[in-house]
This record gives C-alpha cells, structure tokens and sequence, in this order.
C-alpha cells in the first residue's frame, strides 16, 4: 500500500497526539484528586461514562480517526495504537497498587469494555440503564 502523507494525515496525527496529551493531563488531574488507586480508577469509569452521555459525543475519537487510514504502518495508527498502550499501562498499574489479583486481565477487560461503550454510545445513543450496567461492570472489574 502507498503511504500517503499529506497535509490531511498530519493534521489528523496531530490530533491524536493533542488527544493523547488532553488525557494524560484528565488522568494525572485524577490521580491528584484521588489518592486511592481504586478511587481514580471508579473516577475513570465516570469520566468515561460522562464523555460517552454528552450531546454529540460521537464516538471514540481514537477508533473514529484510525478507521480512515487501512495501513498500519501508518503515522494515525500508530499514534491510536499509543494511546492503547498508555491506558493499558496506567490502568494495570492503577490495579497494581490496589493489589488486585490479576492486573493485566483486568487492565484488558476495562479496555474491551471501554471500546464497547463507546461504540454503542456513538451508535445507539447514552441510556440511563446502560449507564448503570456499564459503571456496575466496570466496578465490578476493578473489584
């Protein structure tokens, strides 16, 4: 495949890093209110919930911009796959310093059922009782 980098891909690679920077910053301002790692991971899940229920929420925006470059080797892609890899950390660490029994399991569950929340929120629209089905299993995840 032709790797194209036009003035487009740049614009939108400089997003997604704009993006990955925007929740760094979300993150850290809810590790310094929370000091309880489980407190900053349930804050996570309510941030999300949040997002995903605002008007014109449409979606998450790392998936949205990646879905339009097929190449993985692709600046975009990379940069989505970044932010994959920095949640991932940060919430295995988060459930490290819990002491939860299986971090990485759980760190992978809370990043499907992210993926998943998002995808039906920008599809089907936020309704109360998802919000409560989704918060309750990502609790429950956490443990």
């Amino acid at each position: 495949m032709v790797h194209r980098a036009g003035p487009r891909h740049h614009r939108r690679a400089a997003y997604v890093d704009l993006r990955l920077q925007h929740d760094r910053d979300e993150l850290a301002e809810l590790k310094n209110l929370y000091q309880e790692p489980r407190e900053v991971l349930r804050a996570i899940g309510r941030r999300l919930y949040e997002g995903a229920a605002a008007t014109g929420f449409r979606g998450c925006p790392y998936f949205n911009v990646s879905t339009e470059f097929f190449d993985r080797k692709h600046p975009v892609r990379d940069a989505t796959l970044q932010h994959r890899i920095w949640f991932m950390t940060e919430v295995k660490q988060l459930l490290q310093a819990m002491g939860h029994p299986a971090p990485a399991v759980a760190a992978e569950r809370l990043l499907m059922l992210r993926a998943g929340a998002m995808a039906i929120a920008a599809n089907n629209g936020w309704e109360r009782p998802m919000w409560k089905v989704f918060l309750d299993t990502w609790n429950d995840v956490i443990g």
